[in-house]
């Protein structure tokens, strides 16, 4: 179903247009703003498929943006950045991709890792990068934190929700992440969640459920983004990176512009 200009203008920011203007509310606007924010990107399988790398050429193109670090590893959680039991050495097989800004220079380090990229090619596995080490060494002042709809798998197998049982075990995977990144040494000011996309793989109940209880646990501390929205994902491209479903990359194309667009002033 098309989405509506309607639609695409009232969702939650996160492109750095946003994310950066959020930043200079409460300071003066020099005539040339100083280049000195660092960002941070971190996706999954569906950022893979197009979506942080056209946020990352959005962040890279501001003039405000000194540097951009983006890394997505294909079916991973929250808790997979951490460096917690039983995450602490995961690694990903089915896909990674990163680049990363050098020092001093507008210059980038990309490392690209997919399903068919060249035709054939089967990923390697790589190490899932640890967000305390990233929060030390890059020191950025922006994070983006993009979740597809991995975290789903803990209601396989049914269309209802059981919220006493549910909510404890979604904020097990929610609040240790975002609990991380606003911990010293952290000088993180802005943190923007990009909450799961509409899903055939669950129901509608377990959909709204997933992002009110993100709402609910993290809300106070990060901009919660509800891509239900923008985007739909199929139940048979699930599952699938990139190069396996050529589906979910063509549907997964529109998104990240749809995330760009402002959202109305209320």
């Amino acid at each position: 179903m098309p989405i509506s200009n309607a639609k695409r203008l009232t969702i939650a920011a996160i492109a750095s247009s946003i994310a950066i203007s959020s930043l200079a509310q409460n300071t003066p606007t020099p005539a040339e703003p100083p280049r000195d924010l660092t960002v941070l990107i971190l996706g999954d399988s569906l950022g893979l498929c197009g979506f942080s790398k056209r946020l990352d050429q959005k962040f890279r193109a501001d003039p405000r943006v000194k540097s951009v670090f983006t890394y997505c590893t294909c079916g991973t959680n929250p808790l997979s950045w951490l460096k917690e039991k039983p995450y602490a050495h995961v690694q990903t097989h089915c896909g990674y991709w990163s680049v990363e800004s050098r020092p001093d220079s507008h210059a980038i380090k990309e490392l690209r890792d997919t399903y068919g990229t060249p035709s054939g090619h089967r990923p390697t596995s790589h190490a899932v990068p640890k967000l305390d080490d990233l929060l030390a060494t890059i020191q950025p002042d922006i994070l983006v934190m993009q979740t597809g709809s991995n975290l789903f798998g803990l209601f396989s197998g049914r269309e209802k929700v059981k919220p006493d049982r549910d909510g404890p075990m979604l904020r097990k995977y929610l609040v240790p992440f975002v609990k991380k990144a606003i911990t010293p040494p952290s000088k993180l000011r802005k943190i923007y969640w990009v909450a799961p996309p509409t899903s055939g793989r669950v129901s509608g109940e377990i959909q709204e459920f997933v992002f009110e209880q993100t709402q609910k646990d993290i809300g106070s501390v990060t901009d919660v983004i509800d891509s239900r929205q923008l985007i739909a994902i199929s139940r048979r491209s699930h599952g699938r990176t990139c190069g396996h479903s050529p589906n979910q990359s063509r549907n997964s194309r529109p998104w990240p512009r749809r995330v760009q667009r402002p959202r109305r002033r209320r």
